[in-house]
């Protein structure tokens, strides 16, 4: 292989292996195109399921750091999962207390995760936050309410965020009925509550998760609940198709 070329400017004979510039009069020389690399752009390997997400939130007056948790720890699962499934479907339902007019409010419906959270972070809290209200209600509403998917490539997920204890159901439907019921349904049912009996007995029935927490959650806590129900969710929408649902519960 001949490594000498003559400069263009001067004639001189030059090493090209050698030089870059002409040593006699200084010519910048032009050894050849530098090639370019193109990194391929790594794509997320997307699971091939899709996910139906309803949450459920208190929207009472509870503390500024339990709403300020909710955002956070809402906007912390929907951005977790939503790059990683190939769908996602979210209905986000409000709910006070009936006794005092604050009805269960379909306020996202199935809407993107992005427009879920700029819808979380709207919200309007006020009002009670301390009496039993109606939450037995209120999920017995989302659950004969949502359009739950039935096609075996799809997950149905609840979240329920909640403060204070839940009064009897009008309809007097239990806990363990309703949580029966969203097992039934194949309904994966997390539940972040005050520690009262009836979100433990509705969280066991349902075989879901149930996250203790007060009603002024430090946001540290709120963001460890939000990294669980993460990590748990993928695992469920990783697994393999739930139990097919039935027909909606029958109110009593």
């Amino acid at each position: 292989m001949n490594n000498t070329s003559q400069c263009p400017s001067c004639s001189s004979a030059i090493d090209i292996t050698k030089n870059a510039v002409c040593p006699s009069c200084g010519f910048q020389l032009c050894t050849g195109l530098v090639p370019v690399i193109v990194q391929p752009v790594r794509r997320v390997q997307k699971l091939p399921a899709s996910v139906l997400l309803a949450l459920l939130i208190d929207i009472t007056g509870s503390t500024g750091r339990f709403s300020e948790g909710v955002f956070q720890a809402v906007k912390m699962i929907l951005d977790f999962h939503a790059p990683k499934i190939r769908e996602m479907r979210v209905f986000l339902h409000t709910a006070g207390d009936l006794d005092y007019g604050q009805e269960c409010t379909l306020v996202g419906n199935g809407v993107t995760a992005p427009e879920a959270t700029t819808a979380v972070e709207r919200l309007s809290f006020g009002g009670g936050g301390d009496e039993p209200e109606t939450h037995l209600d209120s999920v017995q509403t989302v659950l004969n309410t949502t359009p739950w998917e039935l096609d075996r490539h799809w997950r149905n997920v609840l979240i329920l965020f909640l403060t204070a204890d839940s009064k009897p159901a009008r309809s007097a439907v239990t806990a363990r009925q309703l949580g029966e019921a969203l097992r039934g349904r194949g309904i994966q049912l997390y539940v972040v509550a005050e520690d009262y009996p009836f979100a433990r007995e509705l969280s066991e029935a349902a075989c879901g998760l149930f996250f203790s927490i007060t009603n002024d959650p430090e946001p540290a806590q709120m963001q460890q609940i939000a990294v669980g129900i993460s990590q748990t969710l993928l695992l469920t929408v990783a697994s393999p198709a739930t139990k097919p649902m039935t027909v909606p519960m029958n109110r009593p």
